[in-house]
């Protein structure tokens, strides 16, 4: 497992991208993989579409990636 924090959501294509070049796979190889289809692959990794959350799950996933949602600093200081 990898945990790579991510605070800006328009690097998440190209980790995602640069990931799966890393692990050697093709998008088709990740599309079988992840059970995500190849054209919604290739538009998240172009910055096109952001997937669902249970595609991105299943996306990073495959990628032995984690999601990890924690709340903001920010969020905390407004109550």
């Amino acid at each position: 497992m990898v945990v790579i924090q991510i605070k800006n959501l328009a690097l998440l294509a190209g980790t995602i991208k640069s990931r799966r070049q890393i692990m050697m796979l093709t998008q088709e190889m990740l599309s079988d993989k992840s059970g995500v289809g190849q054209p919604m692959i290739a538009m998240v990794e172009s910055g096109k579409r952001l997937p669902s959350l249970m595609n991105m799950v299943n996306i990073l996933s495959a990628l032995d990636l984690v999601l990890r949602v924690e709340e903001s600093e920010d969020y905390l200081e407004s109550f």
